[in-house]
């Protein structure tokens, strides 16, 4: 039987042991003894799916023996040293030894990295700019308030054990505020939901705060109450929250996904400090706290860019790891046009994903099932563990080894001391003034979302809820009824889906889980490359489309 911890990006740091196809969790304090049913399905798919490695010989997938294919890899990067290579890594397995595919390109100063993610580095930017830190404190804080308030973070769906104590801490009598554009099931244990407007919970943080009469906001109550379109009562809620009791605020990962998510997270930040409470504020914290960094001077190109970059053919091959750019880039219709056309695409993944399928070269690994690692939680500060190498397959680590050795690249690859335990310092709020950005609709704003079953770009096929969400006002003004099929399109593409009617949304926006397809498509057609105002992210929820009900479908 072996020790695991799963480093999927909820990410929890789920505890377990693994004996054969067996997965049985360790006890948790807090939330208990449980793993989400997302972690079977994956050991199944990373260990003992029939997907094979390939090399693409003249549009035919053949599977030479593995150490063929390293050396047509290596050989190709050897002999284009004067070559761009973009290089787009994942979160895969967020285990600390993933850093070591860095530290192989780091050898070549022709490759280029990418800076800035699809994922947290907006808020943590709005973090390291208040406090200069981006850590959580001691999840065991939330037991010392009187509410907690959830600013667009839906546990239910994204973060399971954060779901399963805030169901204990409801039964301990604690209130929870749950806010956000889109009705989600994490209401079922909300003592009070409040809608608002997408991208304007920044508006929200300062009319509380200047309710409350804590700083000098320069705007008239009734102008911020119209911008994030929360009703006076809501406010008011709101307002008595804050003031008659010690208030948790956990801030949800969506609100960073605007092109204002910098300035909406840091006006959350600034309510917490505000009315004291920067002790039961949490965000994120970093899954790898303590580890030592590998130290990569790459070119770097920012993530906003990739698509610009790859149009006016600066790139000449590419490397993706642990990524399904495909599905969970923006823009995934161009992107995919643009890649084809690169002369070395090498794809490592743990299955033959949809961007795999267009690869020159495709190596299958099996995972954080098998591999040794160390990694910790998001939202948990006392959790970084080992975990032992469970099934004796191929892994991340042993292809690192392989292509360094046929490129003669000396790598010590080597597994780090787990650090000691820091205490939880305060963080001082160092921020005196901040402007507030308004994010303007510019018509039918898309928003897409994660479902319990699945993560990200880790699709299952059995997936029902595959519907375009839309509001009964807005179904009405299109003359729809439920499940009629539509197009909904913009200048990447078109997506066609059967609607479903639901107050799930409001007016002026739709709602589809991300990642998963429709009729035809999939909502990352038709994202695009805007950056959020870090410079560090992408504004996906910033996407805007046209709607048009389909005449007639079979």
């Amino acid at each position: 039987m072996k020790k695991f911890i799963c480093s999927k990006d909820c990410i929890e740091a789920c505890f377990a042991y693994v004996d054969g196809l067996s997965i049985i969790p360790e006890n948790r304090e807090n939330t208990g003894r449980f793993v989400c049913s997302k972690l079977g399905k994956f050991l199944q798919r990373e260990v003992f799916s029939s997907d094979l490695s390939f090399i693409n010989v003249n549009g035919k997938q053949e599977h030479p023996d593995l150490q063929e294919i390293i050396k047509s890899i290596a050989s190709y990067i050897s002999v284009n040293k004067d070559k761009n290579i973009l290089f787009i890594r994942g979160s895969g397995s967020l285990g600390y030894m993933m850093n070591y595919w860095d530290l192989l390109f780091s050898h070549f100063p022709n490759i280029y990295f990418v800076d800035g993610s699809l994922c947290l580095e907006t808020g943590e930017s709005a973090h390291i700019k208040d406090f200069g830190v981006y850590v959580n404190p001691p999840v065991e804080n939330l037991s010392e308030v009187d509410n907690i308030v959830l600013f667009g973070r839906d546990a239910h769906n994204v973060s399971p054990h954060l779901y399963s104590y805030l169901k204990k801490l409801k039964n301990d009598g604690k209130k929870i505020i749950y806010i956000d554009p889109i009705l989600r099931k994490t209401v079922r244990i909300s003592d009070r939901y409040i809608r608002i407007k997408p991208a304007s919970d920044n508006f929200l943080a300062a009319a509380i705060i200047k309710n409350l009469s804590l700083d000098d906001i320069p705007y008239d109550l009734n102008y911020l109450i119209e911008k994030c379109n929360v009703s006076e009562n809501d406010l008011s809620y709101l307002v008595d929250t804050f003031k008659n009791g010690k208030t948790g605020i956990i801030t949800g990962y969506g609100l960073q996904r605007y092109k204002n998510g910098e300035n909406i997270v840091r006006w959350i930040n600034r309510l917490a400090y505000f009315t004291n409470n920067l002790n039961y504020l949490y965000y994120v914290r970093s899954s790898k706290a303590g580890l030592p960094k590998p130290d990569i001077k790459n070119p770097t190109i920012n993530i906003s860019e990739i698509l610009s970059y790859l149009n006016k053919g600066f790139f000449h091959g590419g490397i993706i790891v642990a990524s399904n750019p495909l599905i969970s880039y923006p823009s995934s219709k161009k992107l995919e046009e643009l890649l084809k056309k690169l002369t070395f695409l090498l794809v490592v993944d743990t299955n033959k994903t949809e961007t795999a399928e267009i690869a020159t070269h495709f190596i299958k690994v099996h995972g954080m099932f098998a591999q040794e690692d160390i990694s910790g939680s998001y939202f948990y500060d006392n959790r970084l563990h080992k975990r032992d190498k469970v099934f004796d397959k191929l892994s991340d680590i042993d292809v690192i080894k392989a292509i360094s050795k046929e490129l003669e690249v000396n790598i010590d690859i080597k597994f780090p001391p787990i650090p000691e335990k820091k205490e939880y310092e305060t963080r001082k709020y160092k921020t005196n003034s901040l402007q507030l950005l308004e994010n303007k609709s510019e018509g039918l704003r898309l928003i897409s979302g994660s479902h319990y079953s699945y993560l990200n770009s880790q699709r299952f096929g059995d997936f029902v809820e595959n519907f375009i969400y839309i509001s009964p006002i807005d179904a009405q003004k299109y003359n729809l009824t439920d499940e009629e099929v539509v197009n909904i399109s913009n200048e990447n593409g078109t997506i066609k889906g059967k609607v479903k009617i639901s107050e799930m949304c409001d007016e002026g926006y739709l709602f589809c889980y991300k990642c998963q397809d429709l009729i035809e498509g999939h909502p990352n057609i038709l994202t695009t490359y805007t950056p959020t105002d870090s410079f560090t992210g992408i504004a996906l929820y910033d996407t805007f489309v046209q709607l048009e009900k389909q005449k007639y479908h079979q």
